[in-house]
């Protein structure tokens, strides 16, 4: 893996902490006109209104194509959210699903390796548009805030005909809401935790029938100076703390019933020392530090007539800075889709989509060779047919255009199959075949004066086959989801030492195959409510045919990746009480010696809050208190080797919702 040279900037961080509440008054009141834009008379009135039953009108069709697979999907419980929101999406991801994520310390760079493949492997969107870093080609879990989404969703299994170029191992979608309800709403957060962390968060949402509007920004602190024991010594950890803020707008106007406009724009702010290795804790001179901005902005047009027609057009931009090293790009991009439902009676069901993406980028990246812009043009078409409600059909294509690179068609066919139907229980039975691609990222392909003009774009064929089972009686539910799945992947890209530098080159063949578990219980009854999850994945990723370097590794689980992991999460709710359980198991793994080992661990996690609730016919006011408990057994762990974790950490925190129904 190529990382940017990196030094010592010491002072750095305290400077930055000084500029915080400035740099956040500055963004949130660029976002604050959006608020009184809003008309909040409304035509229409609600007469009556509860917290739990809200109806959110968001998108009506969004960018996603989720619909157009048979794989599987991992909705996260909106609770998991809730809990986790003054976290970042790796904490939420360790915490509730089986998924792994190589972290190289606490709150320091978190990437997935999903179904056994590398971090460049997963495909991160954001409202349908990919949020990868164009230079790395990865996604770093740590910078992606909780606090801004509504939903997420895990989507393991390649199929890059539907989540687009890089869906190799899987894809992750992350999604907010915007409502159009008559009402306005207030939620505010505050907590503080162990080693000196601390996160207050503010959103406010107000809407009619014609505009919606919600703002939302938070911030977030950390002295991160947890101990650890090494050589039977304890110390303190130096030289990991972080701080990291945010904004999101997001502005909807309807235009007709059948026609809207979008406007998204989303800021966040990340500086951090990097978190040395356990050996070189206390010398200075290897301190580092790094910080990260993103900025992207989006317009949406969404036309639902005979034919669905949405068009985006958008700009993002990703910078990295290092003492005077910057890595930078720029994104401006357009997306255009129509989509059709052919047939409106229940025996033939056929849906067709067709669209394409355009990504004009330009890398401002120290490193790069001059004239390093890239184009990528993606067109695709998607089609699913149903027959009877018991049998569909997917068929889909895609394929990505390059600037001075060739990059294979992606198609893939799925069908799943409806065999028991009935009013207590189901039983669907699904099977898919895709061949995926992920291009070379900008750093494979411009870093240096390396010569990679013949690296090649990763290429897959995936198999699987799942299965969901469902049950359902008096307030009671159970659904079990087995899969498995065989990815066979060629010209796999590994960044490997040649001489006195770093080289990306292609493995011929990487095999990973493996099976996962899903299984979910839940039980309702008046004001108490109970649920189960357990999540149980096996990977097994090895490499088949190599260069002579990988003659070591044919055969055995590649470096750092386990083939066991396992999550399970007990929530729960007794009148105004809420709790939660979750425990995560990570098997051994290997070093980058194959012969090393590092020990596998469990993880259990508990957090109990309580709400006070008081409101009328229009209003509702919700003032939540809890606390919650990490690592709470005291295991002594490592994710990546070196990298020290905490062990017991606690945290408080208090949330307050508004809500008024405007009419």
């Amino acid at each position: 893996m190529i990382r940017s040279p990196m030094k010592n900037e010491s002072c750095c961080l305290g400077n930055r902490l000084r500029m915080i509440p400035v740099q956040i008054l500055r963004l949130f009141f660029v976002c604050l006109p959006f608020l009184f834009v809003v008309n909040v008379h409304a035509e229409d009135s609600i007469t009556s209104y509860k917290l739990d039953e809200v109806m959110v009108e968001t998108s009506l069709a969004s960018f996603g194509n989720d619909h157009y697979t048979s794989g599987v999907t991992m909705l996260l419980p909106k609770e998991s959210l809730e809990n986790r929101s003054s976290s970042s999406l790796a904490d939420l991801t360790t915490s509730y699903t089986p998924f792994f994520l190589k972290e190289t310390g606490n709150g320091m760079l978190s990437t997935m390796a999903m179904r056994g493949t590398s971090a460049s492997h997963t495909k991160v969107c954001w409202n349908g548009l990919p949020v990868n870093s164009l230079t790395m080609g990865q996604t770093d879990f740590s910078l992606l805030p909780v606090f801004f989404f509504d939903d997420v969703a895990f989507h393991p299994g390649g199929e890059c005909s539907v989540h687009g170029n890089g869906a190799i191992g899987g894809a992750v979608s992350l999604t907010d809401d915007v409502r159009f309800d008559d009402s306005s709403e207030l939620d505010v957060k505050s907590s503080v935790a162990s080693y000196g962390t601390i996160f207050e968060g503010a959103k406010f949402s107000v809407a009619n029938k014609r505009i919606a509007s919600k703002t939302s920004a938070f911030f977030r602190r950390s002295e991160n100076d947890f101990s650890f024991t090494y050589s039977n010594e304890e110390h303190r950890q130096k030289n990991a703390q972080f701080y990291d803020y945010g904004v999101m707008q997001n502005l909807g106007y309807s235009l007709s019933e059948r026609q809207r406009l979008f406007f998204r724009f989303w800021h966040t702010f990340y500086d951090r020392e990097i978190q040395p290795m356990k050996q070189m804790n206390d010398d200075e001179n290897r301190y580092e530090s790094i910080s990260n901005q993103s900025t992207r902005v989006l317009a949406d047009y969404e036309n639902f007539l005979l034919v669905v027609l949405k068009v985006r057009i958008g700009w993002m931009k990703d910078k990295q800075l290092y003492e005077s090293h910057k890595i930078a790009t720029d994104d401006w991009l357009g997306q255009f889709s129509a989509e059709r439902d052919w047939f409106e009676n229940r025996r033939i069901e056929f849906r067709t989509k067709a669209g394409t993406d355009v990504h004009y980028i330009v890398p401002d990246v120290y490193a790069y060779l001059k004239d390093a812009e890239e184009t990528r043009t993606s067109v695709y078409f998607l089609s699913k047919v149903g027959f009877a409600s018991r049998v569909w059909l997917s068929a889909n294509f895609r394929k990505e255009f390059i600037t001075e690179l060739s990059s294979p068609c992606t198609p893939s066919v799925s069908v799943s199959c409806l065999a028991v139907s009935s009013d207590k229980q189901k039983v669907t039975v699904n099977t898919g075949a895709s061949r995926n691609a992920n291009a070379p990222s900008l750093n494979s392909r411009y870093w240096g004066s390396i010569d990679n003009h013949d690296l090649k774009s990763e290429c897959a064929v995936n198999v699987e086959m799942n299965g969901l089972y469902e049950f359902n009686l008096n307030g009671y539910s159970l659904s079990v989801q087995p899969s498995m799945y065989r990815n066979d992947v060629k010209d796999w890209i590994l960044w490997m030492p040649r001489g006195n530098i770093w080289k990306p080159i292609n493995i011929d063949r990487v095999l990973a195959k493996g099976f996962e578990l899903n299984i979910n219980q839940c039980y309702m009854e008046r004001n108490t409510s109970h649920a189960v999850n357990f999540s149980y994945s096996y990977n097994h990723t090895e490499v088949k045919k190599g260069f002579s370097q990988m003659k070591p590794f044919v055969g055995r689980q590649i470096a750092l990746l386990p083939e066991h992991t396992l999550s399970a999460y007990l929530l729960g709710k007794v009148g105004n009480t809420s709790y939660q359980i979750t425990c995560r198991y990570v098997g051994e793994r290997t070093t980058s010696d194959v012969f090393e080992k590092m020990d596998a661990y469990w993880l259990l996690n508990v957090s109990a809050e309580y709400a006070w609730r008081f409101k009328n016919e229009k209003n509702v006011n919700v003032l939540t208190v809890g606390a919650s408990a990490n690592n709470l057994l005291g295991t002594v762990y490592e994710v990546m080797p070196f990298r020290a974790m905490p062990k017991q950490n606690f945290s408080i925190f208090a949330r307050y919702t508004a809500r008024k129904q405007l009419h």
